[in-house]
């Protein structure tokens, strides 16, 4: 059971748990779902509006032919959002 913990982490809150790394842990996990669950909403929204105004067909969503440009663009997100996540670990001020 996690105890209160005088240490601080980076932002001044308390860190959660005893041990830094599951602190560390809960924060790169906090950062994943928070970054996941902004975007899942934008692009249900962009889905949702597109096909409104018959744009898009919903359908079309799942096509997996994408250009060399647009893979190349998605793989450097995909770099940036790893390096967030991880770099959200190592915020733990040593005490």
């Amino acid at each position: 059971m996690a105890e209160h913990l005088s240490k601080e982490v980076r932002g001044g809150r308390k860190a959660f748990f005893a041990n830094a790394e599951t602190d560390s842990l809960l924060t790169m996990l906090l950062a994943l779902m928070s970054e996941h669950s902004a975007l899942r909403e934008r692009v249900a929204l962009l889905e949702a509006r597109l096909g409104e105004k018959n744009i898009i067909d919903p359908a079309d969503m799942t096509a997996k032919n994408i250009g060399s440009d647009l893979s190349e663009e998605l793989a450097a997100d995909r770099m940036r959002l790893i390096k967030t996540v991880l770099e959200a670990g190592i915020n733990i001020e040593k005490n």
